[in-house]
């Protein structure tokens, strides 16, 4: 092989090396699915079809600093006000999300709870979570 293709081959490699360092750093999605309760026996009305989560990481990436709720409706609008009551459920563990009428989104910080660093991600801390909303319990 010549030396100018060896030369070429290298940053090659690198953007190569690169793009899958970063794919594997992605952060997951978590899909929410919402039931009626008592849905067997014609249930409550339901106003929120959707839940989504975005998890906050530390610097490091070892601890789940935050969550951030986002209650939608089925035609995408936001759902809740600051008088609803929101819990996110982690193993069996309960946090109450603050509600934030600027951006109409619920947050749960863990760093406040009790955690100094947050849920750390050594011992698959995040096995089972659960939303609840006025009620309503979803699990992903």
């Amino acid at each position: 092989m010549r030396r100018n293709n060896k030369k070429r081959l290298i940053p090659l490699t690198l953007a190569l090396v690169l793009a899958m360092v970063g794919a594997a750093l992605a952060v997951p999605t978590i899909n929410v699915h919402f039931q009626e309760l008592d849905a067997g026996n014609g249930g409550m009305p339901q106003t929120v079809h959707h839940a989504y989560i975005d998890w906050t990481l530390s610097n490091d990436a070892q601890y789940v600093t935050s969550a951030t709720i986002t209650l939608t409706d089925n035609q995408g609008t936001k759902v809740g006000t600051g008088s609803d009551t929101v819990y996110l459920i982690i193993d069996g563990q309960k946090y109450l999300a603050t509600y934030s009428g600027s951006t109409g989104v619920y947050t749960v910080d863990f760093t406040n709870n009790g955690l100094n660093n947050g849920i750390s991600l050594d011992n698959n801390n995040l096995n089972t979570v659960t939303v609840v909303f006025q009620g309503q319990t979803v699990s992903p």
